[in-house]
């Protein structure tokens, strides 16, 4: 506990609010994310269902979490919605001695998300103040992969590797969007956040502790930001 404590207090130190965020295309993203977490959010189930609450002790407020995450796929507007899970594999593959020390017992799990359209609050419709801040993403639809990395208990991490470049090889980069919860479960989830975030596809990246989320928009120097909801 006093390490993951240390590791928290040492994030905080190095993260940033929306003070001292130069990107106009993240401070506007966090501006109007922060935003609607006050305001009516359509997404909150979904997040809720294909979310993990870190198991032990947790400093970030759970609801907070959940509400930022909410706030964010609500205001980058969704046309499609991939989400990953990890599951185990069948008992018959268990057994089989061959497989069993030279593969995973775990698989990824693929499902397509129900894209809500017809809701009342326009996720798009911000004060004129605040669509200042924003540069495009406003009225952009994005194609998310929504990833729920601590569901994989850290066994498909090489998987979800794939799963992504794949992803985003298939996908315009400028819609594409990877979201993965969990990033902090264990170290070897954590090592595989820092391999994709200094991808060099990938060009800004937010760490949000418990959750991280990759952009791949072409045109940008490549940012990395460690973010404090």
């Amino acid at each position: 506990m006093k390490k993951k404590a240390f590791h928290y207090i040492l994030f905080l130190f190095h993260a940033k609010h929306l003070h001292g965020i130069h990107s106009p295309f993240v401070y506007g993203l966090l501006n109007n994310s922060f935003y609607l977490m006050n305001k009516p959010l359509i997404y909150t189930d979904f997040v809720t269902q294909h979310i993990t609450k870190p198991e032990g002790c947790y400093f970030l407020s759970q609801k907070k979490r959940k509400r930022f995450l909410s706030a964010l796929v609500q205001l980058l507007n969704p046309e499609k919605l991939k989400i990953y899970s990890s599951e185990r594999k069948s008992d018959n593959n268990d057994r089989d001695a061959s497989k069993k020390y030279t593969q995973s017992p775990y698989m990824l799990k693929v499902t397509e998300g129900t894209i809500i359209t017809n809701h009342k609050t326009n996720p798009c419709i911000f004060d004129t103040e605040r669509i200042k801040t924003v540069t495009d993403h406003h009225n952009t639809r994005h194609k998310i992969c929504w990833i729920n990395c601590a569901s994989a208990n850290g066994k498909v991490t090489d998987d979800i590797q794939k799963e992504i470049l794949n992803f985003v090889s298939t996908e315009s980069v400028d819609a594409a969007v990877i979201i993965l919860t969990g990033i902090r479960c264990n170290d070897e989830l954590f090592q595989l956040w820092k391999t994709l975030a200094s991808n060099s596809i990938v060009k800004i990246s937010l760490d949000c502790y418990y959750d991280g989320i990759l952009f791949f928009k072409e045109g940008i120097a490549k940012q990395d930001f460690a973010i404090r909801i």
